[in-house]
């Protein structure tokens, strides 16, 4: 589900909202799907893990030139 609410991009309930808000999905999966569509999707699907996902974050951040986040 959460692959569909990224690849619509509804501006009712925005992808970024929808990673914040709901627990329910794998970050490591959903990281990985967003690194080639929308980094800072990613990155927001990494962070939500809550340290599971550090060294993808850190892979990310670095090749992507996401430093200040």
């Amino acid at each position: 589900m959460a692959k569909i609410y990224i690849d619509t991009n509804n501006q009712t309930h925005p992808p970024a909202e929808f990673l914040i808000e709901n627990k329910f999905y794998d970050p490591k999966v959903i990281g990985k799907y967003c690194e080639e569509k929308d980094p800072h999707l990613a990155y927001t699907a990494y962070k939500r893990a809550w340290g599971d996902c550090d060294l993808e974050l850190i892979e990310l951040t670095n090749r992507e030139g996401l430093f200040k986040k």
